[in-house]
């Protein structure tokens, strides 16, 4: 208790307070000092709350940090892979326009090679043809000089 029912304690009332008895002011006391009490409990239970709150939060900012920092890196890794699709893609039109114009120059050639084949075929029929008719012509010029010789 913070003051005692003697002599003291009516020096440290107030003039308002004076007409209260000792036993009274005691009992004010001790109410006081009890709600005092639970005001300091309530205070720390409180200053609990709150450092675990700050606690929390801060735990949070850490995440969220590490959260947008992620999402800058996956933001900039994408960036890189579309320019990549880009370039890519870009080379590919590029190659794929170069073909097209190596084909429209090769198509006249392939239609002379066949052209060529085609003729190739012939002069092999012709040629065979032509054998055959040499062959048959010696055939004869033998069968003549044979005849020549024997006459």
């Amino acid at each position: 208790m913070l003051f005692e029912c003697e002599g003291r304690q009516a020096q440290r009332l107030l003039p308002t307070q004076q007409h209260l008895t000792p036993c009274l002011q005691d009992e004010v006391i001790e109410s006081f000092e009890a709600r005092y009490a639970e005001s300091r409990a309530e205070v720390a239970q409180l200053a609990e709350q709150l450092a675990a709150a700050q606690q929390a939060a801060e735990t949070s900012g850490v995440r969220v940090r590490e959260l947008v920092d992620a999402k800058a890196r996956l933001r900039e890794q994408q960036q890189q892979q579309a320019a990549a699709r880009v370039d890519a893609e870009a080379a590919l039109a590029a190659q794929v326009a170069s073909l097209q114009s190596e084909a429209a120059r090769v198509a006249p050639l392939q239609q002379r090679v066949a052209q060529l084949e085609a003729e190739l075929v012939d002069a092999r029929a012709d040629l065979a043809a032509a054998q055959r008719q040499q062959e048959a012509l010696l055939t004869t010029v033998d069968a003549a000089n044979d005849a020549i010789v024997v006459s």
